[in-house]
């Protein structure tokens, strides 16, 4: 994928390298876990009325899928994010909400009592700010430059986000109350991970022509820069 990228027109590439950056970091992270490391067990105390039936257990956190994360989810988000053609502040203020989003959830994941549960609402409030991001500025940016564009680019952020909301959904499950083992907790965040970068990404790169057609039509330029070439 990423080879035949490198051989399309520059203005063809974008969509492809980032899609081959985001599977190739996601498959060094299974195979990291899958070999039994980019793991760290954490005490997880169990709860209940009864104390003398409260017992401790120790269950594996996977840091690995969350190093992943930090750079396939911020890569995913530029993906959508060049069809819309943000300003550079727009566009960095939702990568940091994103990297601050993966961070408290490994935070959250390694602290061993109920404060986790603050740094899970704080990872759902930059979740938040990332939606807003996406089907506020973002739609109204490519409704802007071209309505031919703006359906599609709702409806491919729409999938995005139901894929994410399903996230915090296992974690609360998982490393949030432990009511899931670490192995099915695995297999959700695999089928995931599938659905969000290659499914998804496959998605972007089927329409590839289409986007690329589009920006050729001159999306992404300011009216100022639309001006001068109309001039």
């Amino acid at each position: 994928m990423g080879f035949w990228g490198f051989r399309l027109p520059a203005e063809k590439r974008d969509h492809f390298i980032i899609t081959t950056m985001i599977v190739a970091t996601a498959a060094l992270s299974y195979y990291a876990m899958a070999t039994g490391y980019g793991q760290v067990n954490v005490d997880f105390p169990t709860n209940g009325l009864d104390l003398e039936k409260a017992k401790v257990v120790t269950r594996p956190i996977f840091y690995a899928r969350y190093i992943d994360w930090s750079i396939t989810t911020p890569l995913l988000l530029l993906d959508v994010l060049l069809m819309a053609k943000l300003p550079l502040s727009s566009t960095a203020w939702a990568i940091y909400a994103d990297l601050a989003m993966v961070i408290t959830g490994l935070i959250g994941g390694l602290v061993g009592d109920s404060w986790r549960w603050g740094w899970f609402a704080l990872g759902c409030f930059f979740m938040i700010a990332i939606f807003v991001s996406l089907f506020v500025d973002g739609a109204k940016a490519v409704a802007k430059r071209d309505n031919s564009l703006s359906s599609f680019y709702n409806s491919t952020v729409l999938g995005l986000v139901i894929l994410w909301t399903a996230y915090p959904i296992v974690w609360a499950f998982g490393e949030g109350t432990n009511q899931i083992s670490s192995d099915v907790e695995v297999y959700l965040y695999a089928i995931l991970d599938v659905l969000a970068k290659v499914g998804w990404g496959g998605f972007i790169l089927y329409h590839n022509e289409r986007l690329t057609a589009s920006y050729s039509k001159g999306i992404g330029r300011s009216d100022a820069e639309t001006g001068l070439l109309q001039d």
